[in-house]
């Protein structure tokens, strides 16, 4: 009787831990542990050359607005952006990168950001779109800043700990 018992213990044991590795493989091919991984500069342009025609469309939106502002993916979801946003492409375009991950889409001064993956207030990854190139971009702690295939668009990392050694 031990023995069965033991014999049995092992094979759910062995049936437990190939359905873990499934269900991770199954993760894994659908893209839904990406949010976790810290991107590089290659994943971030290959995430640019998706996603290029509605980051192109949020930059022109705010190209043309003169007030610093944001839109994170939680105020998105929570509130009525259509009172504030007429143009219904820009509209769907922030709703298309909120969807595939952008955490905040924003305006300060110069610079036009996208915020692809952050691990709370201090350390955050996206793409940058610098309106002048002559001026530095004006988002607060960046410690990488690498250009990206397309003329006036970054890679950028900001993170306060290593700025505030810097």
């Amino acid at each position: 009787m031990k023995i069965k018992k033991h014999k049995m213990i092992f094979v759910n044991c062995i049936v437990v831990g190939i359905i873990s590795i499934v269900f991770l493989f199954v993760l894994l091919l659908n893209h839904c542990l990406e949010p976790y991984y810290r991107p590089n500069k290659e994943k971030i342009e290959k995430y640019f050359r998706r996603d290029k025609e509605k980051l192109v469309l949020i930059k022109d939106y705010f190209s043309d607005n003169p007030i610093a502002t944001y839109i994170s993916s939680l105020d998105f979801k929570s509130k009525n952006y259509s009172k504030l946003i007429k143009e219904e492409n820009v509209l769907l375009a922030f709703n298309y990168l909120f969807k595939n991950g952008y955490t905040e889409v924003g305006k300060q001064g110069n610079t036009i950001y996208f915020l692809k993956w952050t691990r709370g207030s201090n350390l955050g990854i996206g793409i940058i779109y610098l309106i002048n190139n002559e001026i530095q971009p004006e988002l607060k702690y960046i410690t990488k800043l690498d250009a990206l295939s397309e003329s006036g668009w970054y890679f950028y990392e900001s993170d306060y700990i290593k700025w505030k050694t810097q």
